[in-house]
Protein backbone atom coordinates (compact mmCIF):
# COMPACT_ATOMS: atom_id res chain seq x y z
CA UNK A 1 0.00 0.00 0.00
CA UNK A 2 2.65 2.11 0.86
CA UNK A 3 4.51 1.93 -2.46
CA UNK A 4 1.17 2.64 -4.27
CA UNK A 5 0.56 5.37 -2.66
CA UNK A 6 4.38 6.64 -3.27
CA UNK A 7 4.06 5.87 -7.14
CA UNK A 8 0.48 7.89 -6.79
CA UNK A 9 1.48 11.30 -5.45
CA UNK A 10 4.95 10.47 -7.78
CA UNK A 11 2.73 10.30 -10.93
CA UNK A 12 0.68 13.07 -9.72
CA UNK A 13 3.11 15.65 -9.30
CA UNK A 14 4.69 14.57 -12.96
CA UNK A 15 1.43 15.49 -14.44
CA UNK A 16 1.00 18.67 -12.46
CA UNK A 17 4.42 19.95 -13.28
CA UNK A 18 3.51 18.85 -17.09
CA UNK A 19 0.37 21.02 -17.14
CA UNK A 20 2.06 24.06 -15.29
CA UNK A 21 4.71 23.88 -18.05
CA UNK A 22 1.93 24.03 -20.45
CA UNK A 23 -0.01 26.85 -19.47
CA UNK A 24 3.08 28.95 -18.86
CA UNK A 25 4.52 27.98 -22.49
CA UNK A 26 1.24 28.32 -24.54
CA UNK A 27 -1.29 30.05 -22.45
CA UNK A 28 0.20 32.77 -20.15
CA UNK A 29 3.12 33.12 -21.97
CA UNK A 30 5.52 36.20 -21.98
CA UNK A 31 4.97 39.01 -24.33
CA UNK A 32 7.46 39.22 -27.68
CA UNK A 33 8.54 42.47 -27.43
CA UNK A 34 11.90 42.07 -29.55
CA UNK A 35 11.70 43.88 -32.92
CA UNK A 36 11.68 47.44 -34.72
CA UNK A 37 8.83 49.86 -33.02
CA UNK A 38 7.96 53.52 -33.47
CA UNK A 39 7.72 55.24 -30.10
CA UNK A 40 5.03 58.78 -29.95
CA UNK A 41 4.98 60.35 -26.48
CA UNK A 42 2.69 63.31 -26.30
CA UNK A 43 3.02 65.52 -23.15
CA UNK A 44 0.89 66.93 -21.19
CA UNK A 45 2.30 68.10 -17.87
CA UNK A 46 5.73 69.63 -17.64
CA UNK A 47 7.73 72.91 -15.52
CA UNK A 48 9.09 74.00 -19.18
CA UNK A 49 5.42 75.65 -20.35
CA UNK A 50 7.04 75.66 -24.44
CA UNK A 51 7.10 71.26 -23.80
CA UNK A 52 3.41 71.27 -23.15
CA UNK A 53 1.41 69.02 -26.18
CA UNK A 54 4.64 68.45 -28.19
CA UNK A 55 4.68 65.07 -29.63
CA UNK A 56 8.28 63.30 -29.38
CA UNK A 57 8.97 60.20 -32.20
CA UNK A 58 11.38 57.97 -31.10
CA UNK A 59 12.62 54.74 -33.42
CA UNK A 60 14.16 52.27 -31.04
CA UNK A 61 15.13 47.69 -31.45
CA UNK A 62 14.05 46.13 -28.65
CA UNK A 63 15.35 42.60 -27.47
CA UNK A 64 14.41 40.33 -24.85
CA UNK A 65 16.00 37.99 -22.55
CA UNK A 66 13.36 36.24 -20.59
CA UNK A 67 11.57 38.88 -19.30
CA UNK A 68 14.25 41.07 -19.35
CA UNK A 69 13.95 43.92 -22.56
CA UNK A 70 17.07 45.44 -23.63
CA UNK A 71 17.37 47.99 -26.55
CA UNK A 72 18.64 51.58 -28.33
CA UNK A 73 17.34 53.83 -30.53
CA UNK A 74 16.89 57.64 -31.49
CA UNK A 75 14.81 60.50 -31.53
CA UNK A 76 13.56 61.37 -35.13
CA UNK A 77 11.01 64.06 -34.84
CA UNK A 78 9.62 66.62 -32.85
CA UNK A 79 6.01 68.40 -33.10
CA UNK A 80 5.45 71.91 -31.11
CA UNK A 81 2.33 72.80 -31.86
CA UNK A 82 2.49 72.20 -35.83
CA UNK A 83 6.51 72.83 -35.71
CA UNK A 84 7.79 69.74 -37.18
CA UNK A 85 11.26 69.40 -36.56
CA UNK A 86 12.89 66.45 -38.18
CA UNK A 87 15.78 64.85 -37.10
CA UNK A 88 19.02 63.28 -39.12
CA UNK A 89 22.36 61.63 -38.72
CA UNK A 90 24.31 63.63 -35.81
CA UNK A 91 20.98 65.64 -34.95
CA UNK A 92 19.50 62.14 -33.23
CA UNK A 93 20.15 61.98 -29.75
CA UNK A 94 20.81 58.25 -28.73
CA UNK A 95 18.28 56.48 -25.65
CA UNK A 96 19.69 53.02 -24.29
CA UNK A 97 16.78 50.96 -23.08
CA UNK A 98 16.32 48.71 -20.33
CA UNK A 99 13.26 46.91 -18.57
CA UNK A 100 11.38 44.58 -17.82
CA UNK A 101 7.74 42.43 -18.15
CA UNK A 102 5.93 42.43 -15.29
CA UNK A 103 4.09 38.93 -15.46
CA UNK A 104 0.20 39.47 -14.46
CA UNK A 105 -1.82 35.79 -14.80
CA UNK A 106 -5.38 37.66 -13.27
CA UNK A 107 -4.84 40.92 -15.07
CA UNK A 108 -3.05 42.38 -18.03
CA UNK A 109 0.92 42.47 -18.15
CA UNK A 110 2.63 45.21 -17.64
CA UNK A 111 5.65 46.32 -19.26
CA UNK A 112 8.31 48.96 -17.19
CA UNK A 113 10.97 50.66 -19.57
CA UNK A 114 13.98 53.09 -18.53
CA UNK A 115 15.27 54.90 -21.25
CA UNK A 116 18.58 56.59 -21.08
CA UNK A 117 18.55 59.62 -23.69
CA UNK A 118 22.10 60.89 -24.40
CA UNK A 119 21.65 64.79 -26.10
CA UNK A 120 23.95 67.25 -26.93
CA UNK A 121 22.87 69.92 -24.36
CA UNK A 122 22.17 67.21 -21.72
CA UNK A 123 21.37 63.37 -20.89
CA UNK A 124 18.06 62.39 -19.11
CA UNK A 125 15.84 59.53 -17.66
CA UNK A 126 12.23 58.70 -18.84
CA UNK A 127 10.28 55.57 -17.11
CA UNK A 128 7.31 53.96 -19.36
CA UNK A 129 4.63 52.50 -17.63
CA UNK A 130 2.83 50.03 -20.37
CA UNK A 131 0.12 47.62 -20.26
CA UNK A 132 -1.63 46.17 -23.91
CA UNK A 133 -4.43 47.73 -25.73
CA UNK A 134 -5.75 45.95 -28.92
CA UNK A 135 -2.40 45.22 -31.07
CA UNK A 136 -0.34 48.51 -29.25
CA UNK A 137 1.44 49.11 -25.66
CA UNK A 138 0.36 52.58 -24.27
CA UNK A 139 0.62 53.71 -20.96
CA UNK A 140 2.10 56.71 -19.45
CA UNK A 141 5.56 58.41 -19.09
CA UNK A 142 7.61 60.10 -16.69
CA UNK A 143 10.48 62.35 -17.31
CA UNK A 144 13.43 64.17 -16.07
CA UNK A 145 13.55 66.52 -19.07
CA UNK A 146 11.47 70.06 -17.33
CA UNK A 147 9.81 67.41 -14.48
CA UNK A 148 7.56 66.00 -17.65
CA UNK A 149 4.64 63.65 -17.95
CA UNK A 150 2.24 62.18 -20.45
CA UNK A 151 1.24 59.02 -22.97
CA UNK A 152 3.28 57.14 -24.74
CA UNK A 153 1.88 54.66 -27.74
CA UNK A 154 4.46 51.90 -28.77
CA UNK A 155 3.41 50.73 -32.72
CA UNK A 156 5.11 47.66 -33.63
CA UNK A 157 7.31 47.75 -37.32
CA UNK A 158 8.68 44.64 -37.41
CA UNK A 159 9.70 41.63 -35.52
CA UNK A 160 13.31 40.30 -35.25
CA UNK A 161 12.23 37.15 -33.45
Amino acid sequence: EFYTQFLSNIGSGIIIAIVFFLLSDYIFKIPKLSGFWIVRLTTFKTSYNPYKNIVLTYKIFIWMEGKNIYGSGEKIKENANGNVKKYTGKDRSQIKISGSVLKKYLTPDKIVIHIEEMNMERNSSTIYLLKKKKKKWSGKFYSTIADSEGNVEFTRQSDVF
